[in-house]
């Protein structure tokens, strides 16, 4: 089953199509990539999903529904997390405590102003689970700025899967990474399928090829190839697009 479509997804600035009639189709459960040279268009195809900016033409469509013209938090109430390319966290709240926020912040809890937080116990054990989850769990009485970069980069992932998220999209989560990083960050990512659908932009095409389901290579703004990693392996398409090869 497909849970999340774009169907002739298109965008102008001004005289400039970024993004040109773009069809994807994600199925739930999956690791979906979305990889293609700089300026491909791949970020603004997840400003698009997300909600930031809205199509020229075309439709986004998740759950069978159109949600091409849906504000952002309307879109993280319906489960669409994104994390972006610049790590976005409360550096001086412990790793469990961004987290426990994000997790209060989409719950019926973010009204409670006066509540303790040691009262929140359901909340800390939801946080935990999504720390063990990214192997986190040694580090939650850490305040953020007190970790690594690789580390900062998996709690920015825990607060986007927190919550009831169906979809994650990742924008280059290794960007930054020691080369050491890279493969434990792929095979963290790989383990949030089938609970989470999780469509990643990047630009590791080696990473990319070793654990996706599926994967979209963009270039100018148009998809050049798209189906499993053996068939994008042997594209002579998606060679020329990242080596010129003739």
């Amino acid at each position: 089953m497909a849970l999340l479509k774009t169907i002739g997804l298109t965008k102008d600035f001004g005289a400039l199509r970024v993004l040109d009639h773009v069809d994807l189709e994600v199925r739930e459960g999956s690791l979906h990539s979305v990889v293609g040279p700089n300026g491909a268009g791949k970020t603004t195809l997840f400003s698009l999903i997300s909600g930031f900016i809205k199509p020229s033409e075309g439709r986004v469509e998740f759950k069978g529904k159109d949600i091409s013209h849906l504000p952002p938090h309307q879109m993280a109430h319906l489960g669409i997390r994104r994390s972006f390319q610049v790590i976005t966290l409360f550096l001086e709240l412990t790793a469990l405590e961004n987290v426990r926020l994000a997790i209060q912040a989409e719950g019926k809890e973010r009204f409670s102003f006066f509540k303790k937080a040691s009262d929140l116990q359901g909340l800390v054990v939801q946080s935990y689970e999504i720390l063990r989850t990214l192997g986190l769990a040694q580090k939650a009485e850490h305040k953020a700025c007190e970790l690594s970069h690789g580390e900062q980069r998996l709690l920015d992932i825990g607060v986007a899967m927190a919550g009831e998220s169906n979809l994650l999209l990742l924008d280059e989560p290794t960007s930054g990474l020691v080369y050491d990083e890279i493969p434990m960050m792929g095979e963290t990512i790989k383990k949030l399928t089938p609970k989470h659908t999780v469509v990643l932009i990047e630009h590791r095409v080696d990473m990319v090829l070793s654990i996706s389901d599926s994967i979209t290579v963009l270039d100018f703004g148009r998809v050049i190839a798209q189906g499993p990693p053996d068939i994008i392996r042997n594209s002579e398409e998606v060679s020329r697009a990242y080596l010129g090869v003739r």
